[in-house]
């Protein structure tokens, strides 16, 4: 299979890379090629530079690079200008939409010529598309989830529904994963904000990149051919409460 997946060098997506990179050609875009170097994928896994804030040419590099098709788009990048809720500017607000559900729209209408009969788009949106988060565990305001990353992975879960049924006819599928906390390295040395997600999480541990591996094998192979318009979450039952 021909895999792209953007975001491919960030916490989650690199492990996603290194999944498929065995078995599969991969492209991964991103903006940083010295940091893709950096992670030493094997031959398989391909650099696209594409700069999602200001880019909109990823067709054409597609056709650059002579790619035939796609099997599976992965949309994992995301940016934002977190504060605290009502103090951000409405620019910045608005960058946050364009930064979550916008680039997923775009990368989509950009690789659509691309996807072929039984292609897979899995879109990896939030548990807090689907949730408010809970003021209360945060030890300073200012770490709160930034308010436009909710709003826009609320789109992402709707942009999901939406286009699942629109390209029923093509036979493509579209489904959303909702991960839960899954913080990297650096966020989980802020201990205290770590044991009150965990003490709200009825698996009580926190997320990491693996355990959305199975979700995404099933949704990127025939096994899953019959699902599409779902936004699945993986928050070890967190938004169950």
């Amino acid at each position: 299979m021909k895999i792209l997946i953007t975001g491919g060098c960030g916490y989650i997506g690199r492990e996603i890379v290194k999944y498929f990179s065995t078995t599969n050609s991969v492209y991964v875009c991103g903006t940083d090629e010295e940091k893709f170097k950096k992670l030493s994928f094997n031959n398989n896994v391909k650099f696209i530079k594409h700069d999602f804030n200001k880019d909109i040419n990823l067709k054409e590099k597609l056709n650059n690079i002579n790619i035939q098709n796609i099997d599976v788009l992965i949309n994992n990048a995301y940016f934002v200008k977190p504060s605290e809720p009502l103090k951000n500017t409405i620019d910045n607000f608005m960058y946050g939409l364009k930064g979550t559900v916008g680039i997923y729209y775009e990368t989509i209408k950009e690789c659509y010529p691309f996807l072929i009969e039984k292609s897979k788009i899995i879109n990896i949106g939030s548990m807090y598309g689907n949730i408010i988060p809970d003021f209360e565990m945060y030890p300073t305001k200012d770490e709160i989830n930034p308010i436009e990353y909710g709003v826009g992975k609320a789109g992402v879960s709707h942009l999901t529904k939406y286009l699942a049924n629109y390209l029923a006819p093509k036979n493509i599928n579209v489904n959303c994963i909702l991960p839960g906390s899954i913080p990297s390295n650096e966020s989980r040395k802020n201990k205290k904000l770590m044991s009150e997600i965990i003490k709200r999480t009825p698996l009580k541990r926190l997320g990491n990149p693996k355990d959305l591996l199975g979700i995404i094998s099933l949704l990127s192979t025939s096994s899953g051919d019959f699902i599409t318009g779902q936004c699945i979450s993986v928050d070890g039952g967190f938004s169950n409460k």
